[in-house]
């Protein structure tokens, strides 16, 4: 069996049309993660060796040139961040959804799941948080804005008047998660009253939007 760093070798030797892009994106998406032998900045580190000209140096040598492959001292992705490099490199994760992991500091603050907006009754009065998914502004809807939250137990929804969303038009618009806090109602459906980002993730999430 091939050792990580001679697979990713063995990888650039049959397609060497890949280039070093293509190489450090395929590592950091987790692709070159050899029968989970490596972890993803392993693999960074093993892909930048394999890339690299060998020079006049090994000219005379047959076989790949020797690496060194001292990646030991590199810390392996985790949580968050193995759902945030999945998110800015292919769009898509198949680990915990990004809310997941700060569910327990948003409970602290009585923010709302999806699955627990759904057993709101009219007029009540809450914060939801979560990933936008949806920004829509019909034709038809008289500028009115609509807005679908996503988490990892399910989706929200809200409805944005026009005042409201020129309010808050820079927030809606630049953040790919979001609090917002409204009034229930009917169908539990939200009308938005205050939007506030949340920072912690840095992850771009591809929302559906209506520019």
């Amino acid at each position: 069996m091939l050792t990580s760093v001679r697979a990713v070798e063995d990888l650039v030797g049959r397609v060497p049309e890949i280039n070093k892009r293509e190489v450090r994106a395929l590592s950091l998406a987790g692709a070159l993660n050899f029968d989970n032998t490596v972890h993803r900045r392993q693999a960074l580190w093993q892909s930048e060796l394999a890339i690299q000209p060998k020079g006049k140096l090994f000219g005379n040598v047959s076989g790949p040139a020797p690496a060194n492959d001292s990646s030991s001292f590199l810390i392996k992705m985790k949580g968050l961040q193995v759902v945030e490099t999945d998110l800015m490199k292919t769009g898509i994760s198949i680990g915990k959804h990004p809310m997941a992991f700060i569910r327990e500091e948003l409970d602290k603050r009585g923010i709302l799941s999806a699955i627990q907006t759904r057993t709101l009754k009219k007029r009540d009065i809450v914060s939801v948080a979560g990933a936008v998914i949806i920004r829509q502004r019909p034709m038809t809807a008289n500028n009115v804005v609509f807005i679908t939250l996503e988490d990892e137990t399910g989706h929200s929804n809200f409805v944005v008047m026009p005042d409201t969303f020129e309010r808050f038009r820079a927030v809606i618009n630049q953040n790919d998660f979001l609090v917002i806090r409204g009034i229930t109602e009917e169908d539990r459906v939200i009308k938005a009253l205050y939007f506030e980002p949340i920072y912690k993730f840095k992850a771009e999430v591809v929302s559906h939007n209506f520019h």
